[in-house]
């Protein structure tokens, strides 16, 4: 659950033509944002042949390996409260007919993205956005998430809307953020708020510094992504600020295509020896690395071969699906497995951890190989092009 997206978008009321969209995969990501529009939908349930199609839709991704951000809409023109349904009871009944088809099969549906409503299904321009609404359209989705889909809003203030103060600070929790404004002004456009915490209160927007904070906290528990935008003033911004931006959002994900004029600009600045561009994309998420490798005897009453592998995460976030992980010994034409004791999985940024393993006493080229333990799919280190990463050679002394 990293790394670009790019966005793919279907009607509910027309047959998928998968054929076609074989050729609009992007070879080199692995997330896809799935808009679903149900607006043909409005004022009717969705049919059995809709629902039909949504599954297929997300059994085509399953199978390309992709990572799905799944948002259904009923607006995708920017007038959201035009292509609502008259009824708050509607749309209760469209987010339950999801959520039993998620239930039936999520397939690799990774984020639940928005509640419906508002322009492009991105929760502004709504009739169904009170605290009232919100709390009972999130009570009617969680459910049927399994636990590693995680439901988005939009904007922090939403967030808090759902969860208390509490709960925040105490627990693990469900609910995520996804951001389409980042960079697009000082306030993400309308993300962030103008008061401080203290006089905005809890349930609302803070300003910029505050939220920044709140989401360093918050998106160490929970995957947060978006898009990135050109400055809506024309504002120029260095690449050391929106670095740290970055990495106090903890961004996970972000969308390859939008806004081209930003991640142009990107691709021309220089960071730490490489592109911006290119920095942002090994960063994102999890970037995991081999830090040290070291090799020792244990003298008792049996001697011990041992490696001490030192892991670190680099990337501007955590990795949250369980993991994997195995060491591959090859000598000749044989190949043996250890499985080694480590699970990735909310590794802070920054964070190094020792692994320790026992390694039989033979000779061979030594291998580590992790992977999500749902569905096997690798989990790549920082430079690695195969789906393991080489450490050394055993010999005999």
């Amino acid at each position: 659950m990293r790394g670009w997206y790019s966005i793919y978008t279907f009607q509910a009321e027309q047959k998928p033509d998968f054929e076609e969209l074989k050729w609009c995969l992007q070879e080199n990501e692995s997330m896809a944002l799935i808009i679903f529009d149900i607006g043909y939908f409005k004022n009717k349930a969705l049919s059995k042949d809709a629902l039909l199609y949504l599954a297929q839709i997300l059994e085509f991704f399953s199978e390309h390996e992709r990572d799905v951000i799944l948002r259904p809409v009923y607006d995708r023109v920017g007038k959201g409260r035009q292509h609502e349904p008259e009824t708050f009871e509607q749309v209760m009944m469209h987010l339950q007919q999801m959520g039993e088809a998620l239930q039936q099969n999520a397939f690799s549906v990774v984020i639940f993205q928005g509640l419906l409503v508002g322009s492009w299904g991105e929760m502004h321009d709504s009739s169904y956005l009170s605290q009232e609404h919100l709390e009972k359209l999130s009570q009617c989705i969680l459910p049927y998430l399994e636990k590693e889909i995680y439901l988005a809003v939009r904007t922090p203030a939403q967030w808090r809307q759902l969860v208390d103060e509490k709960t925040f600070n105490n627990s693990m929790y469900r609910i995520t953020l996804f951001d389409d404004g980042i960079f697009g002004s000082d306030s993400h456009l309308g993300t962030f708020g103008m008061y401080t915490k203290g006089a905005a209160g809890w349930q609302n927007a803070w300003m910029r510094e505050e939220e920044l904070i709140f989401e360093e906290k918050l998106c160490l528990k929970v995957p947060c992504g978006g898009e990135v935008l050109a400055s809506c003033d024309g504002k120029k911004r260095h690449p050391e600020d929106m670095y740290q931006e970055i990495r106090k959002m903890h961004l996970s994900y972000l969308n390859s295509k939008h806004d081209i004029k930003r991640l142009d600009e990107w691709r021309e600045m220089t960071w730490q020896g490489q592109s911006f561009y290119d920095y942002v994309s090994e960063h994102l998420g999890y970037c995991f690395s081999v830090s040290s490798i070291k090799f020792q005897i244990k003298h008792g009453l049996r001697k011990k071969l041992q490696l001490l592998l030192e892991i670190k995460n680099e990337g501007f976030g955590v990795c949250f699906q369980e993991t994997e992980a195995e060491l591959i010994i090859e000598s000749n034409s044989e190949k043996q497995v250890i499985m080694v004791p480590v699970d990735l999985r909310q590794w802070r940024p920054d964070e190094k951890r020792q692994v320790v393993v026992n390694l039989p006493f033979i000779k061979g080229e030594i291998y580590l190989a992790v992977r999500r333990k749902r569905d096997k799919r690798p989990i790549f280190f920082k430079g690695q092009k195969n789906e393991a990463v080489a450490l050394g050679s055993l010999t005999q002394r």
